[in-house]
Parts: structure tokens; sequence; C-alpha cells
């Protein structure tokens, strides 16, 4: 199925990681939403991520959010939130007292191969493989940075996780910007983003308008809205 009329109503993606995003979650959910079918069931699993956003950030004292899914008062009150989201943040309210978002996270990470693996879409599958081992490389560097055994509280019984050795081209680039140390997160987020983008384009190639590259593009939109804070001149 081809979706070019779906894709003239979606706005043209930025250029630069940090560049404002021209539409907020909750707009491109409706849009997608309007679709229905299989484009909506996979486009509201990735973009929960947007929901877990907010209710982390609500977690730390900032102001509520509304997410893609949820409006803010419906994430406080977490009645509506889907039971796989719902109850990992009830369990870990009860046995921390707070939240820990890292095993929220890894909840959200289950729903997706679930979903892909229920609507055989194999980008997706694809795509959760890469980033979730993506996440735990990254986990691995930042516990080393910070002289901690720690390791990434993931999934590591999914099939199709890419080698190590993936990853460390971009575990190298980022030991170089920590030597260098010149603006040096601001610029390790400037590249975990661009990876992450770049991937996500790799496995759905662009101008075949079909189901792989619409939620590939749902994926990079939510790149782009996670480090939109990149902006020049803000910090």
């Amino acid at each position: 199925m081809a979706y070019e009329y779906l894709f003239s109503a979606l706005p043209v993606l930025p250029e630069r990681l940090g560049d404002k995003v021209s539409i907020e979650p909750r707009e491109l959910w409706q849009i997608v939403k309007a679709e229905g079918g299989v484009c909506e069931f996979l486009s509201q699993a990735i973009l929960y991520a947007n929901d877990i956003k907010s209710l982390e950030r609500s977690s730390m004292g900032l102001e509520a959010q509304d997410g893609a899914i949820h409006s803010k008062e419906e994430l406080q009150d977490k009645s509506q939130l889907p039971s796989w989201l719902h109850s990992s943040l009830m369990a870990i309210e009860r046995e921390k007292g707070g939240y820990e978002f890292r095993k929220v996270w890894t909840s959200y990470y289950e729903n997706l191969f679930a979903v892909a693996d229920l609507c055989g879409c194999s980008f997706l599958n694809e795509w959760t493989c890469w980033d979730l081992g993506f996440r735990d490389a990254l986990a691995q560097f930042r516990a080393h940075l910070e002289y901690v055994d720690v390791s990434y509280d993931g999934i590591d019984y999914f099939e199709g996780h890419p080698p190590a050795s993936e990853y460390k081209p971009i575990v190298e680039a980022l030991v170089s910007l920590k030597e260098r140390g010149s603006d040096q997160w601001r610029d390790m987020d400037k590249l975990i983003g661009k990876n992450r983008i770049e991937k996500a384009r790799q496995l759905a190639p662009g101008y075949q308008f079909d189901l792989n590259e619409l939620i590939s593009y749902v994926i990079q939109y939510t790149v782009f809205k996670e480090f939109e804070y990149l902006q020049e001149g803000v910090r």
C-alpha cells in the first residue's frame, strides 16, 4: 500500500538536528490516527515515547506537558494509559516510592517489539533491535565515564541484536569528543541524534511512499523532537 497522499499532509522534517519541528506530537498523532489501521497502530506505539518523556519531566518536578497520545491531565491521572505503561509506572512507584524511568523505557521497547511482530513490520523490528542496542552501548559508555560498574537494565533476549562492534565507531567518536572537552555534552547529543536519524533512513530509504518509510518518518520525528533543545543559543 502506498501513502503518497498521507506524506503530502506531513511537514518536511528539519535539515539539521536542533532545528525546530514544525508540528507538535499531538498534531502528528491526529494526522496518522486519521489514517487508521496498521499505520495508526504502529505510529501510536512509537509516539508513546513523547508521553513517557512528559511523565519523566513531571516526575522531576518540571512543568507537566501534553504527550502525543494523552493530554497532560490524562498523563497525571494515568487511568487511560495502556496496561503495559500503567503497570510499569505503578510497579516502580510501589517499589521505589518514585519513578525509575529506565524500567519504563524497557516496557516501551517490549511493546514496540510486540507491535512490530503483530503487524509484521520488519522495519520497526530492525529499528527497535538497533536502537535498544544503541541505548545499551551508550549506557555502558556513560557508566565508564562515571566509574561505575552498571549495565543498562534493558532487554537482552531479543533476536537480531547487532554486535557490539556496530556501535564501536560511534562510542569511539564520543570518547574523542569527551577528550576534547569543548561543549562536550551538546556535541555528544548531536552525534547520538544524528546516528539515530541516519539509521532510520538507512533501514527505510526515502521516496518509496510505503509503510516502512512512513514509520521511519515517525521515528525520525521523535528523534528531531527529542533533540529540539539543541537549537543554537539554547542551553
